[in-house]
């Protein structure tokens, strides 16, 4: 009889297992049925979209310097870098999908070097496959990931808060750093007061304030009164001024826009600039775009220093 009794207690020990495991397993299911299901990555075709770290909650894909890093968001800024427009993908397979930055129009997420980044669209076919994934399902609920078309077993993937196209190895942490949780982000309805043009540039120059008001075209006279320097050449934090009709500013209103970088030839000479800005096309959150110096009419145009 005693010599029974170890064969009883593992056996006792064995259905306990068993009976916490099951448990286990049912809370795992409660909790992830408590939580909102993201809607799949094909459900968001043409939406404006974030995709959340699985493993990193708070920390988001988004673009920086045209390379794409892993980071919580702080400011409008930040979150507008994070969203993107999930389009189908150009490559032409229906089962694949593109990311067009939602501030940078026309520049999409594609992989270099194995690294993630943001670049202009190119009309070539290695652009286009480079530029399009195709969603898998992650084991966890509402997620996904996103394996190339033309690296097949290589998926986006953080490593060192920075976004690379690695091949998996099919472990757990593979898993969960290459799983993206797609939300509707903020940034496509964040707007600076009441998303005119005139409150962005004033977000961005809050020394302006006390200086210019009213429409847009009316700026450039009005830091000239104030003694404020007017170019006819672009600098990084200036406020271009456009007149009204000029370059698709509205007719009667003008436009400005904010100056965030300028790109030079060898000679110093500008020869392009980013601007940052709200209310063009229709947008009435922060956008950017890059102008060409050559593209600038000779008149109508100005830039508060």
């Amino acid at each position: 009889m005693f010599s029974a009794l170890p064969m009883l207690a593992a056996r006792s020990l064995r259905r306990l297992s068993a009976m916490l495991a099951v448990l286990a397993t049912l809370g795992t299911l409660l909790l992830a049925s408590a939580q909102p299901a993201a809607a799949a990555v094909h459900d968001r075709l043409d939406q404006a979209t974030s995709f959340e770290s699985s493993n990193f909650p708070g920390r988001y894909m988004r673009h920086r310097n045209y390379l794409a890093d892993l980071l919580p968001l702080t400011n409008e800024w930040d979150r507008n870098d994070a969203t993107f427009f999930v389009r189908r993908g150009l490559d032409g397979n229906p089962a694949s999908v593109s990311f067009e930055s939602a501030n940078f129009r026309g520049r999409y997420l594609k992989h270099a070097g194995y690294r993630i980044q943001l670049a202009a669209y190119v009309d070539s076919q290695f652009f286009k496959w480079d530029a399009s994934f195709l969603p898998r399902p992650s084991r966890y609920s509402g997620q996904e990931r996103f394996e190339s078309v033309n690296f097949p077993g290589h998926f986006i993937k953080h490593q060192n808060y920075q976004l690379w196209l690695v091949k998996d190895d099919n472990s757990i942490w593979f898993h969960n750093d290459s799983s993206w949780r797609p939300v509707s982000p903020s940034a496509a309805n964040v707007t600076q007061g009441r998303g005119e043009c005139t409150d962005w540039a004033l977000y961005k120059r809050p020394d302006l304030r006390s200086i210019v008001s009213g429409n847009a075209q009316e700026w450039t006279a009005q830091a000239r009164n104030a003694g404020r320097p007017v170019s006819k050449t672009p600098s990084q934090g200036a406020v271009m001024v456009l007149k009204g009709g000029v370059m698709g500013a509205g007719a009667t209103t003008g436009h400005v826009t904010y100056v965030e970088s300028v790109q030079r030839d060898a000679y110093g000479n500008p020869t392009s600039f980013v601007v940052s800005e709200q209310n063009w096309n229709g947008n009435r959150y922060p956008t950017t775009r890059t102008i060409q110096v050559r593209d600038l009419p000779p008149s109508g145009v100005d830039f508060i220093r």
